[in-house]
């Protein structure tokens, strides 16, 4: 599951031939309503509904910290969302932001990069690249896809159009820029000695973001291409293939998740573990896992990337896999992070995607097989 529609991509209303659950039905809602709502998922998704960082508790205590997380992280999914939109952007592109982002949040703003080691991982130079590593490829997928693909779910009729005029960017810009100014002084000083840290890392981020925009844009036949809700390689029409199952897409999200949380949390200190009698055993367990969750993460974006080129992916596809995904973490912080108050934050979240799903069950057995 990766966003979202090039921005010359006709409306799905006008292509005959494809199913009516695709055609933006909503009522017409004001812009910066939709930027609002957006934001507040982009804030809250991976922070309280997926992970337990932002719990409820934490929130009692620091409810400061919500109106944070919803400006840091709205401001540049916002501009992510844009670029993706406006350059017509490819996977290359969306995978650059990805990583953009996972580098400002914790090696920038929360700077756990330099701090963190769970156990298993191991400090480097002052770094857990590891650790890094698995954040990284988490923000990429939780933090920036997903709310994009999830706004998009909420919003059909914004599929492929911007949101931001000139003046919006510019003050994503300075409230993201604010946001790690105050994190960077406020939220999470850290010794001096590990500002140049945060300062190279963030210089890489800006970079990232510059070669996304400036890498070039994927062409598409706007007459013959299907929407796909996912940024793709230059293809002249969609994939002839039929669209996996609703359910294998629930599974898949399952498994996947599954899977991140059991390498990020077992495989280092399983590794580590049985090499011992090695010297040097906790660091040859960071490339072991290395290598191994850079495999992982790779077959599930080839996987995700080659099913949303085929003809007929909608959000509905991409909503099957949010589903999957967040049934895993749902069930796994209620187990283990009760305490917290995950209760109050995951399940309404997963009612929302379950009433979400109802819906658009509904809306293609109300719709005609095809539209003129």
């Amino acid at each position: 599951m990766l966003p979202t529609t090039p921005a010359d991509q006709p409306t799905v209303a006008a292509q005959p031939g494809l199913p009516r659950e695709q055609a933006p039905t909503l009522r017409a809602l004001p812009n910066w309503l939709i930027i609002l709502v957006f934001c507040v998922f982009a804030g809250l998704i991976a922070e309280t509904f997926v992970t337990a960082s932002t719990s409820p508790a934490d929130i009692l205590r620091r409810p400061f910290i919500v109106p944070f997380n919803i400006v840091l992280y709205g401001a540049f999914d916002l501009l992510a969302r844009e670029i993706i939109v406006r350059r017509r952007a490819g996977l290359a592109s969306a995978l650059l932001l990805g990583a953009a982002y996972g580098f400002i949040n914790e090696g920038v703003a929360a700077g756990t990069w330099y701090v963190v080691h769970p156990q298993g991982y191991l400090l480097i130079g002052g770094v857990d690249w590891a650790w890094a590593l698995a954040l990284t490829i988490f923000h990429a997928a939780i933090s920036v896809f997903t709310p994009i693909a999830f706004i998009e779910i909420l919003f059909p009729s914004i599929r492929g159009q911007s949101l931001l005029r000139r003046r919006g960017i510019v003050s994503c810009m300075v409230l993201l820029l604010g946001c790690l100014v105050v994190a960077i002084l406020v939220l999470a000083p850290l010794p001096l000695l590990l500002f140049g840290y945060r300062m190279a890392v963030l210089a890489v981020a800006v970079l990232f973001s510059l070669l996304a925009w400036a890498l070039p844009s994927r062409r598409t036949s706007v007459a013959a291409s299907a929407p796909a809700p996912t940024p793709s390689a230059p293809a002249a029409a969609p994939i002839a293939r039929p669209l996996p199952g609703l359910w294998r897409l629930r599974i898949a999200g399952f498994l996947a998740m599954f899977a991140f949380f059991f390498l990020t949390n077992f495989v280092p200190t399983v590794v580590g573990a049985l090499l011992r009698t090695q010297s040097h055993a906790l660091l040859i367990a960071q490339g072991v896992y290395a290598v191994m969750f850079l495999a992982f993460s790779a077959g599930v974006i080839w996987r995700g990337w080659s099913w949303s080129q085929r003809a007929g992916w909608s959000p509905r596809q991409n909503l099957a896999l949010i589903l999957g995904g967040v049934t895993f973490t749902t069930l796994l912080l209620n187990l283990t992070e009760a305490p917290m108050g995950e209760v109050f934050s995951t399940v309404p979240f997963y009612a929302l995607l379950i009433a979400l799903t109802i819906r658009w069950r509904r809306r293609s057995q109300e719709a005609p097989v095809a539209v003129a």
